[in-house]
C-alpha cells in the first residue's frame, strides 16, 4: 500500500510538472504547436524510458533495506528461537507487505525453502551467501550471530550506501529543479516583465523554435539527470542479480 501510494505521489508530481511546463511553452510562444510538441515529448519519454527507471531504481533500494533488516531481525530471532518456523513468526509482523505477499505464494514450501525463494526477490548476493550460511547453521549447528555476522556487516554497508545515494539524489533533484525553474521564470519575466522586447521576438519566425529547442534541451538535461542517479555502480558490488 505504501509502495503504491509513493508512486501516486510521484505520477501526481510529475502531471503538475508536465502542467507547468505545457503552460510555461505556451504563454512564452503563444501558439499551440510547441506546447503540444512539448507535451507529446515529455510524456512519451516518462512512459517508455523513466518511468521504469526510477521505478526499477526505486525498487532496488527497497530491496537493498528490507534484505538487511529481514536477515538482521531473522538472525537475532533464529538466536532466541532456534527454530525456522518460530524465528519467522516472531518477525513476521515487521516485514514489509511485499515481503509476505511474496512468501504467501510459497506456502507449500517448507519455512527454510520458502526464505531461500527470497534470493529470487531480494536479487542481492550477498542474501545468497547469507542463506547459505542459515543452511550450515541448521545442519551443523554453531552460533549463528557469529556465523553471519561479516555478510551481516556487508550488507549494513550496502544498505548505508544505499541511504546514503537516496540522500543524494534528493539534493540533486532539488538543485536540479531550481535551476530549470530560475529559467523558465526568467523566460516568463521576459514575457510579462519586458512586453515590447517580447513582442519584437515574436515577429521572428524562428522564435518558436528556439524555445522549442529550449524545452527539448530540458528534456536531454533531464534524461542526463536520470541516468546519472540511477547509476547502480554507486551502490557496489554487492548489489547482484542472483
Amino acid at each position: 500500500m505504501k509502495n503504491k501510494s509513493n508512486n501516486l505521489l510521484i505520477y501526481l508530481l510529475l502531471g503538475i510538472v508536465f502542467l507547468l511546463v505545457v503552460l510555461a511553452s505556451y504563454l512564452v510562444t503563444n501558439n499551440f504547436i510547441v506546447p503540444v510538441v512539448v507535451f507529446v515529448l515529455s510524456v512519451s519519454y516518462t512512459i517508455i524510458y523513466a518511468r521504469k527507471k526510477i521505478v526499477k531504481h526505486n525498487e532496488k533500494l527497497r530491496h537493498i533495506e528490507e534484505c538487511y533488516n529481514f536477515s538482521y531481525n531473522f538472525t537475532i530471532a533464529i538466536n532466541v528461537k532456534n527454530s525456522v518456523d518460530a524465528a519467522y513468526e516472531s518477525i513476521s509482523e515487521s516485514l514489509s507487505p511485499s515481503i509476505k505477499e511474496y512468501l504467501s505464494t510459497l506456502e507449500h514450501e517448507d519455512r527454510l525453502t520458502a526464505i531461500g525463494h527470497l534470493r529470487n526477490y531480494f536479487k542481492i548476493s550477498a542474501f545468497d551467501v547469507y542463506y547459505r550460511i542459515l543452511l550450515l547453521y541448521f545442519e551443523q549447528g554453531g552460533n549463528i550471530v557469529q556465523m553471519s555476522s561479516l555478510i551481516l556487516e556487508e550488507m549494513e554497508n550496502l544498505n548505508a550506501r544505499a541511504l546514503m545515494m537516496k540522500l543524494k539524489i534528493r539534493r540533486s533533484l532539488l538543485n536540479f529543479s531550481l535551476l530549470w525553474f530560475l529559467a523558465l521564470a526568467i523566460l516568463l519575466m521576459t514575457r510579462f516583465l519586458i512586453p515590447s522586447f517580447y513582442l519584437e521576438m515574436l515577429k521572428n519566425p524562428i522564435f518558436p523554435y528556439l524555445v522549442l529547442i529550449f524545452f527539448i534541451f530540458m528534456l536531454i538535461s533531464a534524461h542526463i539527470f536520470i541516468v546519472r542517479a540511477t547509476k547502480d555502480e554507486q551502490l557496489g558490488e554487492m548489489h547482484e542479480e542472483f
